[in-house]
């Protein structure tokens, strides 16, 4: 029914539908999140790896870091160095997870999961509401969309839950602008905006700006105002929403921006979807998802409940909410259709599972709808159209009675059961007692049919990363300064490269943190190949192990790998002998199924060549590295390219070794100072070189040779390198990214605007 504008948001009503979300969430996570029997230790599994592997370690380096007074723009202790806060789902400036700010990881996780849980279904209630939807209606569609299949999958991940937070909020503040064109509402909107895009998930925080883009265009241009808006100042005001939003969220998609454009395979890593559950891949499994509760080991991901399929045909039937019927309706339809043409256009059917999120959204809109027409107590059966909406309801049980498994047949009927009284006893307040009744009859169907068994941080973290704890230890002092190869199996979570973020060491390898160019060039010559390759060949996060009998592991010694830890279990560690071409491998100790290695001929990370040779590319420094005539002692490689190389043939010019006259006790090379953005090197020599530290090269470092700026390089296709002139020299690096500084100087510059706008609101409406 179209509800009069000051009854739309009565307090009263949100607080006790924000009360019976709070008591019911916990229950819910508590049904849906089981632990798994039968694993054995608590280090193993294979489900929910990404939580482990990826979120655990990546938000206790955030974090701590955080709350150490420091910022996070790189990561030391992976892949020799790598962009932290340019990765996206690090999320560090996303205001939901403040939790993790005061808390242990897997509690804030928990608090995270439960805290998006209740703001998903509260930002739905009022989207709801502001299509004048009745409150047991509302309800409903807050529980279909925050407690499906799809919401319950993604709560464990961050980046995916905070998104959902965020999405009902705009399309909210985009309703409520289009109606009256209040500033308040576009603000909001454009702040909604931001948050979705500090959220983490780029690739479904895409398809919901750009359903929410459709919404409002359509909205303000062809729809109806309370007052007479011109064209011009609608349109403005959609481009005022979206300059605030991409304002609020540049300290973030900025630096993420340039950081994909370096990845060896930036589209993977943007379609990659890590989660424990099983995603349709075509249309026709998302209907088997839709008629089925998959009460397995996984849930169903698109699974939306017995009362969402009952009632959403009767959305079309609605007298005051047709035109959001048919705009969620085509959001529903046209993902469906697109992905159903063979051979798919743009490779639709990879996006299949994303625009499984936005259709959940959809799908809820016109459950909600659907629900307030079928309970329309105003006009009763008297009226056509609600004798058509209690018609379609009764179609639909059909369907679902022929159609779907055992579990929704028992369900089907329970509804008809308790609903039949409703069809005929058309008051007010058994309509809203009805109401509230389906609302929690599909709670518990959703709850009973979203079980995960699969483990979860706050069940046995981070006791499960302390497994062995002694051999850690041992690799960390083999390794001294030095990094560490882990040559573990992908479920194995002690260790497992990204312990290194939780631990005071560095892993040379990673798991889910994807490559650069140059990295990825590296080790293609390093690792053999294990998961799903993309299909141009290249993966997102492919598995970095030592391959067996490898050629090119003296590549190794550069990347500084002065202790290895291999699993018996891995093809590496299955060798009778282990001696790969290049290593100096000392065996240190045993314990378990596994054994720790010392490499004695590991290159410093900090060290001085006198001698360099130019190449064009990161290919042909690894082949001159991997030559039989290339000293590494006295020479490195330096990619032929910009000023630097200009400056490094003023600096060192570059002399054949062989006529190189200079002793090696007058070279000294060390860290006074190392921290991850700034790190403080001596260098003494009494000819000009090159001083190598062996760190990923990333164009965000900045060198100084003695308080002057000073070139940087690229040196063994990889590293960073500066020439160093004869003499004691100071060397400072530090890692600020100009694409970083430049998001933060626009969020704050539009968050300042933004906090002007608000202060001259509020004295405008302060009366005289």
């Amino acid at each position: 029914m179209l509800l009069p504008e000051h009854n739309r948001y009565p307090l009263f009503n949100l607080f006790a539908l924000g009360v019976v979300f709070a008591l019911f969430i916990p229950l819910f996570w508590n049904i849906t999140l089981e632990p798994p029997q039968g694993t054995g230790a608590a280090g193993r599994t294979l489900e929910n790896l990404d939580l482990y592997q990826r979120v655990y370690p990546q938000y206790s380096y955030s974090f701590e870091r955080l709350r150490q007074g420091e910022l996070p723009l790189w990561n030391p202790n992976v892949l020799g160095g790598a962009p932290h806060l340019a990765q996206p789902e690090t999320a560090v400036f996303q205001p939901l997870h403040l939790p993790f700010y005061f808390l242990p990881v897997e509690r804030a996780m928990a608090l995270h999961a439960l805290l998006c849980y209740f703001l998903m279904a509260m930002f739905f209630v009022c989207f709801a509401r502001s299509l004048d939807l009745s409150f047991p209606a509302a309800m409903l569609g807050g529980m279909v969309y925050a407690f499906c299949g799809v919401s319950v999958v993604a709560i464990t991940r961050p980046e995916l839950a905070s998104t959902l937070v965020w999405a009902p909020l705009l399309f909210f503040a985009l309703r409520e602008y289009t109606r009256n064109y209040q500033t308040a509402f576009a603000v909001l909107a454009g702040l909604s905006i931001g948050l979705i895009l500090l959220a983490g998930s780029y690739m479904l925080g895409l398809l919901f700006l750009m359903q929410a883009l459709y919404y409002a265009v359509v909205r303000a241009f062809f729809g109806q105002s309370a007052e007479a808006i011109t064209l011009w100042r609608r349109g403005a005001g959609l481009l005022c929403i979206s300059g605030i939003g991409l304002g609020v969220g540049a300290v973030q998609w900025l630096p993420a921006w340039f950081w994909y454009q370096r990845l060896d395979a930036p589209l993977e890593v943007f379609l990659h979807l890590d989660i424990a559950s099983r995603l349709p891949q075509h249309p026709r499994d998302l209907l088997l998802h839709l008629f089925s509760t998959g009460e397995t080991l996984l849930p169903n991901a698109g699974y939306m409940g017995v009362a969402t399929l009952l009632f959403a045909p009767a959305a079309f039937l609605h007298r005051f909410g047709r035109f959001e019927a048919i705009f969620f309706g085509l959001c529903l339809l046209l993902p469906v259709l697109v992905c159903m043409i063979e051979p798919y256009p743009f490779e639709a059917a990879r996006f299949l599972p994303f625009f499984l999120f936005p259709m959940a959204f959809s799908l809820a809109v016109l459950a909600a709808l659907g629900m307030d027409r079928f309970f329309d107590t105003k006009q009763g059966l008297r009226s056509t159209f609600v004798r058509l909406a209690v018609l379609s309801f009764f179609l639909m049980a059909i369907v679902l009675i022929l159609y779907g498994d055992i579990a929704i047949r028992g369900r089907v009927v329970l509804y008809l059961l308790i609903l039949l009284p409703a069809i005929f006893w058309r008051r007010r307040w058994p309509a809203t007692v009805f109401g509230c009744l389906a609302a929690i009859l599909l709670f518990t169907d959703l709850a009973f049919s979203n079980v995960a068994l699969s483990r979860h941080p706050i069940q046995d973290a981070p006791q499960c990363y302390q497994m062995d704890r002694e051999l850690l230890q041992e690799a960390r002092r083999q390794a001294l300064s030095e990094r560490v190869l882990f040559n573990s199996r992908r479920q194995d979570l002690a260790f497992s490269p990204g312990i290194a973020m939780m631990q005071p060491m560095r892993a040379v390898n990673a798991r889910r943190i994807p490559l650069n160019e140059d990295q990825a060039q590296w080790w293609q010559r390093l690792y053999q190949v294990e998961g799903d390759v993309g299909r141009d060949g290249k993966q997102p996060y492919p598995e970095l192990l030592l391959a067996p009998n490898n050629p090119h592991a003296a590549l190794l010694n550069h990347l500084g790998v002065r202790s290895l830890l291999i699993g018996a279990q891995t093809p590496l560690g299955s060798l009778p002998v282990l001696r790969p071409e290049g290593l100096r491998l000392r065996p240190v100790r045993s314990l378990g199924g596994w054994m720790l290695y010392a490499n004695d001929a590991a290159y410093p990370r900090v060290r001085w060549t006198p001698g360099w040779r130019a190449v064009a590319d990161t290919e042909e420094a690894l082949e001159v590295l991997l030559s039989e005539n290339f000293e590494a002692n006295r020479e490195c490689t330096v990619e032929a390219e910009g000023l630097a190389f200009a400056e490094l043939a003023r600096i060192v010019p570059h002399t054949p070794l062989d006529h190189e006259d200079f002793s090696w006790e007058s070279v000294g090379v060390n860290i006074l100072e190392d921290n991850p953005e700034h790190i403080v090197i001596e260098v003494e020599s009494d000819v000009p070189g090159i001083t190598i530290l062996a760190d990923t090269f990333d164009a965000g470092w900045q060198a100084s040779l003695s308080g002057r700026r000073a070139p940087l390089l690229k040196v063994n296709g990889l590293f960073l390198g500066i020439p160093t002139p004869p003499g004691h020299h100071i060397l400072e690096l530090h890692y600020r990214p100009r694409a970083f500084e430049a998001g933060r100087a626009v969020t704050l510059f539009t968050l300042l605007i933004l906090g002007g706008l608000a202060i001259r609101l509020l004295l405008s409406r302060r009366p005289a």
